[in-house]
């Protein structure tokens, strides 16, 4: 049985590694996209009284909820928390 931390971790390395294949597919427009979902992120967490993963996952559900590929959300959050 994998422990809480462990799982954690390979749930982070997975979202770098989104992160990073974004970074490769959308090459100079990356910036821009990965600015304004941080944008939205801060915002809704702000408004909304609730931490920056908390609003990624809700926000990521509710894209993949609608057809939509959430991975600049991720990509997004990890760019945030690395700056934290």
């Amino acid at each position: 049985m994998k422990s809480h931390l462990k799982i954690s971790a390979e749930l982070m390395a997975d979202m770098i590694k989104r992160r990073d294949d974004m970074r490769l597919i959308l090459g100079d427009n990356y910036e821009a996209h990965a600015r304004e979902a941080r944008s939205v992120l801060r915002g809704l967490s702000s408004d909304a009284g609730i931490s920056l993963v908390n609003v990624a996952l809700k926000v990521s559900k509710a894209m993949l909820d609608n057809g939509h590929d959430p991975s600049i959300v991720i990509a997004a959050l990890v760019d945030e928390l690395e700056g934290q």
